[in-house]
């Protein structure tokens, strides 16, 4: 390695990596990229389809100021549904902050055999 010059051997004969002058390397140029496409836009394709429809259950804490109506609702393959996002304040004149979270599931057909059985599955 020290023909190679992979390592350097200092004044006492202990080896080390050479230090590299940082100068001659040239800067990575990085793509310009508009700040809101950079945010908002991360590469992924959020669009999943699914032959049944997707049930979405919302969570909530009791003492949560937030809440989402309905709790449950299911939404069809490639369409949106619309819900309704409730706040009722404890205090007044305050600041808050919450996040809420919802789980996705669809059902599946256990099998030939069991037509009426349905598995839930969660969503991809």
């Amino acid at each position: 390695m020290l023909r190679e010059r992979k390592l350097e051997q200092d004044k006492n004969g202990a080896l080390m990596i050479p230090i590299e002058d940082l100068e001659d390397i040239p800067a990575p140029q990085y793509p310009l990229i508009p700040p809101m496409t950079e945010y908002f836009f991360d590469g992924t394709n959020d669009v999943a389809i699914f032959p049944p429809p997707i049930t979405v259950a919302w969570t909530r804490r009791a003492d949560c100021p937030f809440w989402v109506t309905p709790n449950t609702c299911d939404v069809p393959p490639l369409k949106s549904t619309a819900l309704r996002l409730h706040f009722q304040p404890p205090h007044p004149n305050g600041l808050y902050a919450v996040e809420l979270e919802a789980f996705a599931f669809y059902k599946v057909c256990g099998g030939t055999r069991d037509r009426g059985r349905w598995i839930l599955c969660p969503g991809a």
